[in-house]
């Protein structure tokens, strides 16, 4: 995650305009401006996706039940899931990105172009993420999640707050909140999958995914 990051922020966006980095302020709009458009975009798309999901996995819209009729119940579940998780983790990273815009200005090292590059990292693995989730739903989400940064989400919550409530501006802060907590989420999800029998609860019932 963190060198496609930077792949993205050195080599495929431009610097921000000297007015969009005069103020917090203009660096926050100019970060929702670059942002917010492929979000929504991705997850309308994720919502189309699910909507016609229905035509060939015949579940019902109407009473929210899983019709044992065309694909397994097992299926629809896996479409609802990525259709509820990618609004719920679009409204994290929609917010994460308006606290890194109001926290780069405070840095000489690093400009919008951080939370700009983060929100397009996020968009462009939510298929990664949805593939693998249909394909393995037991394990294969997993590096649409990483390399999309939704277990980044906590580090850069906990050093925006310390930066802004207790004045600590330190980019080696940072990086250290960084490769704690994400080193160890990576090792908390490895035990998980290791001991994981691959089974999903569906209808009740522990079915093999």
């Amino acid at each position: 995650h963190p060198l496609l990051i930077y792949v993205l922020y050195t080599y495929f966006l431009a610097p921000p305009p000297q007015a969009a980095a005069a103020s917090h302020v203009g660096t926050l709009v100019y970060v929702i401006q670059h942002t917010l458009g492929p979000i929504l975009v991705n997850l309308w798309i994720t919502w189309e996706a699910k909507a016609i999901s229905r035509f060939f996995t015949g579940d019902d819209r109407f009473t929210n039940r899983y019709s044992h009729q065309g694909a397994s119940p097992a299926l629809n579940k896996v479409f609802d899931r990525i259709q509820w998780q990618t609004m719920e983790q679009s409204l994290m990273t929609i917010f994460i990105c308006c606290l890194l815009a109001l926290t780069v200005g405070d840095f000489e090292e690093i400009d919008a172009r951080l939370p700009i590059a983060y929100a397009y990292l996020f968009t462009v693995m939510r298929p990664v993420f949805a593939i693998g989730y249909i394909l393995d739903p037991a394990e294969g989400r997993a590096l649409g999640l990483f390399a999309g940064g939704f277990w980044t989400n906590c580090p850069l919550a906990i050093y925006c707050s310390l930066h802004h409530s207790f004045g600590l501006v330190s980019i080696d802060l940072a990086v250290s909140v960084y490769i704690v907590f994400v080193t160890g989420m990576a090792l908390f999800i490895a035990y998980m999958l290791s001991i994981s029998d691959g089974s999903e609860i569906v209808d009740g019932s522990k079915k093999k995914m």
